[in-house]
């Protein structure tokens, strides 16, 4: 009974774990998402700002 009682814990740890497994990976996927939208929203704010910076018109802004 103790041989039986051991190795139901040991299937159900081993589950266990491959659902832990699972889980992470399905997270950290998500998080890869997360974590790129991110970065382009950063670079179009960063392009967005540059384009402000430029000048418009440089022929426009001429002094005589």
């Amino acid at each position: 009974m103790i041989n039986q009682l051991n190795e139901y814990t040991t299937t159900n740890m081993i589950r266990w774990i491959s659902l832990q497994n699972q889980f992470m990976a399905e997270n950290v996927e998500v998080l890869k998402g997360y974590v790129n939208s991110y970065n382009s929203g950063i670079a179009m704010m960063a392009e967005y700002y540059s384009n402000m910076i430029k000048p418009r018109d440089s022929s426009g802004s001429k002094s005589k």
